[in-house]
This record gives structure tokens, sequence and C-alpha cells, in this order.
């Protein structure tokens, strides 16, 4: 337990760092989770578009944030990166699976919605493997519109009182 006037003195390697923790506004430390982020192309599509989705994974190593990565057991194990797209109804109709990160940890793809696509709010969920220390892996969700959309028409009118407008 911390006294109210606790001093921390650390040394690794020849590195050293020092504190002072006073008691006040003092919390719990933040520890790093794995994490997803996952991004669409658009927001609303229409039965038989092409969805576009790319995904920024990291991983946790020793206490900072890595570019995740399957070891060559856990791909011959059958482990994936995996992307699901999820009907209204909550039945994951497609599956799409990677078992690497480009050197960024980012991960794109494509599925292509069926002509007859029921309308309503569908879900891309892509999750990842545990981390070969026992970590959960970084996994992410996010919600779209299927449906008729109506796109809203511009009507634009640009008028001058002068006759020649030089550019600069």
């Amino acid at each position: 337990s911390f006294g109210p006037d606790t001093r921390v003195f650390a040394a690794r390697g020849g590195h050293v760092a020092a504190t002072r923790l006073t008691g006040e506004g003092r919390g719990s430390a933040i520890v790093l989770q794995p994490r997803a982020d996952l991004q669409l192309d658009r927001t609303a599509y229409r039965p038989g578009d092409e969805i576009g989705f790319r995904a920024v994974l990291r991983g946790v190593r020793d206490g900072a944030w890595q570019v995740p990565t399957l070891t060559k057991e856990q791909v011959e194990a059958g482990q994936r990166y995996t992307t699901e797209l999820i009907a209204p109804s909550g039945v994951a109709i497609a599956q799409w699976h990677a078992t690497e990160t480009s050197a960024g940890g980012t991960l794109s793809g494509r599925f292509e919605l069926d002509a007859a696509a029921p309308s309503g709010t569908w879900t891309i969920r892509k999750s990842a493997p545990n981390a070969s220390n026992g970590t959960k892996g970084p996994s992410a969700s996010t919600a779209f519109t299927v449906g008729e959309i109506e796109v809203p028409r511009v009507s634009l009118e640009l008028s001058s009182s002068r006759m020649v407008i030089l550019r600069g």
C-alpha cells in the first residue's frame, strides 16, 4: 500500500527513473488491452452493393501496443483473423479470413450483398484469435443500413455582380 508521500525509484538496463506519489488524485494504473477499429466505406447500402471494410488491429506485448501476429502454431491450428457479415436476423451469412495483417496492422476486404438482401440494420464483426501469451485478441463491430436509399437532390445557383472573375 502507498503512503501519503511515496517515492518510487526504478533501474533497468542502465536506465533509471524516479517519481513521487503525493496521494492526491492517485488512481489505478491503466492496463492496455488489445483493440480493433473497424471502418466501412459507407454507412448505407442497397441490396446487391459491395461493402468495403478495413480493420486496424493492435495487440499488447510487454505493456506496449504492438501489431498483432499469429504464430506458426496458431496458423497450423487453423486460427485466423475473422470478419463476419451478420444479417438483421443475427445470423452470420458470410465470413472472410486472413492469417496476417499488413505491416501497419490493418486488414481490408469486401463482402457482396445479395440482390435480395433484406432491409434493416446489418453488422460487420471482426475478431482475432487470442495472443500466444493467452491474452484476448482484439475485436470490433460496426452496424450499417441496407435498404432503398433516397439521395436528396441538391440545386445550386451561382451569381456574381462581376462579369469576369480572375483567379488569385
